[in-house]
Formats: structure tokens, C-alpha cells, sequence
């Protein structure tokens, strides 16, 4: 049997991609996970760091990739600007290959990243905390490959 943390994530992921974050309560993961609420609050604190954490698992090791991937291609590029090809690459391309990420990424979670736009602005605030160092570097490197563009 799964340890109870990752009953708890797998249930979240599953509800949330069912019935969106808003709508999904804890007692409705508890129900799912088959725990208590006090194992949700033991281990992730509260419900927005679960949300986090649902998301964590499964973009963490993507977006570690991505920026390892930005570093290379501008290692290699020196003092120039990273080809735009080479930045699309960095971001193309872990989500595809990086196993960490995607043993047999669920498709529950595929749905998940759907429906995101459809959720409250507080949500989609809070998930882009996860995203915050990522966008920030594809953009000052987007910046320089492409001078002329306005941001």
C-alpha cells in the first residue's frame, strides 16, 4: 500500500483534475485518499501548500531541467545571446524527455494543467510561484536573443 502522503497527492491530482481545485474540498481528498484531516494538515500544512505540492511533484524536476538546460546553452553560447531555437529547446524539451518527470505521467494530470485557466486568479497566483524562477529566466534570455521585441 502507498504511504499516505502520496495517497493524499495521487487523490488531490485526481479530484482537482476532476472537479477543479476550487470546487474539490480536503474532505473530499481525505475521502479519496482514505485519511483523515489531520494527515493533510500533518503533511503539507495546508490546503494551498498541497495544491503546491500536487504541482511540485510532477513540474519540479520539468523546470529544474529546463533551467539546467538555459545554463548549457548559455555556457555555450558565451558572451552571445542563446540561439531562440536553442531557448525553445530548453523549454520543449524536458517535458518530453526528462524521466524523473513523467513515469507514465497520469492523465489525470494532464487534464489538470487544462483546466488551469479556468481557475481563480488566486490559484493560478499561487501555482505561478512555482514557475517564478523559470519565467523569469526564458524571459531575460528571450530578451537578449530578441532586442528588438517588446516585451
Amino acid at each position: 500500500m502507498k504511504d499516505t502522503k502520496t495517497r493524499i497527492l495521487n487523490a488531490a491530482e485526481k479530484l482537482f483534475s476532476e472537479q477543479g481545485i476550487g470546487a474539490t474540498s480536503l474532505r473530499s481528498i481525505t475521502a479519496e485518499a482514505g485519511v483523515n484531516l489531520a494527515s493533510i494538515h500533518y503533511h503539507f500544512g495546508s490546503r494551498e501548500n498541497l495544491i503546491l505540492r500536487v504541482f511540485e511533484r510532477r513540474l519540479g524536476p520539468i523546470n529544474a531541467e529546463r533551467l539546467n538546460l538555459l545554463n548549457e546553452f548559455g555556457q555555450r553560447a558565451g558572451n552571445s545571446a542563446i540561439p531562440l531555437e536553442k531557448i525553445i529547446e530548453a523549454f520543449i524539451r524536458p517535458p518530453l524527455f526528462c524521466e524523473d518527470a513523467i513515469d507514465d505521467l497520469p492523465a489525470s494530470f494532464v487534464q489538470l494543467i487544462g483546466r488551469m485557466h479556468s481557475e481563480p486568479k488566486e490559484t493560478q497566483h499561487l501555482l505561478m510561484s512555482l514557475f517564478g524562477d523559470v519565467i523569469t529566466s526564458f524571459i531575460a534570455e528571450l530578451k537578449k536573443a530578441l532586442p528588438e521585441q517588446s516585451e
